[in-house]
């Protein structure tokens, strides 16, 4: 793994409610003040489950979520 100097105190993560999603999140919010989190919404059943488990993650790590409807 490379480290990459830190220039800003923001960052967004793709928070799709997955194990490797999470944990890619959370790194996120070590390593910087601000996570903005995005989840999209593809339309389809297994969307809402993976709603509800990143609004839950991020509740948690209390940052930010957003879900974006894709058409």
């Amino acid at each position: 793994m490379r480290t990459v100097q830190n220039t800003d105190h923001r960052c967004v993560a793709l928070l799709s409610g997955g194990l490797d999603s999470a944990l890619a999140t959370l790194l996120a919010v070590e390593e910087y003040e601000q996570v903005l989190a995005l989840t999209f919404d593809y339309g389809q059943k297994p969307a809402r489950m993976e709603i509800e488990a990143s609004g839950e993650i991020a509740r948690y790590l209390s940052i930010e979520r957003q879900v974006i409807k894709l058409d």
